[in-house]
């Protein structure tokens, strides 16, 4: 089998990857290492493992505290497929409301 090769991060990508790493510490810190969905997901483990950010990066999000919430990933992946409840719930937000 052919291996793939993998993607070069640019200087912007570093940045951003090492941006997240400082902050995580923290954000295990608030959540405690628990699931901030509270059970979004009828799966939800309870306990988190992925940064997620509320107004994603592509809308000009940040990877500041206050925008990364700590989730489990049966809770992340029903964030990006039901983002209607996930506005609702306060787990993604528009640009005006960051």
């Amino acid at each position: 089998m052919k291996r793939t090769p993998l993607r070069r991060v640019g200087k912007k990508g570093a940045k951003d990857r090492a941006e997240l790493r400082s902050v995580r510490a923290d954000l295990l810190l608030r959540s405690r290492g628990r699931c901030e969905g509270r059970g979004f997901s009828e799966l939800c483990t309870g306990y988190g493992t992925t940064a997620h950010h509320r107004l994603r990066r592509s809308q000009g999000g940040s990877n500041s505290l206050d925008n990364l919430a700590w989730l489990c990933h049966p809770c992340h992946t029903k964030v990006h497929a039901c983002p209607t409840e996930a506005f609702r719930d306060g787990l993604l937000c528009h640009r005006e409301t960051a």
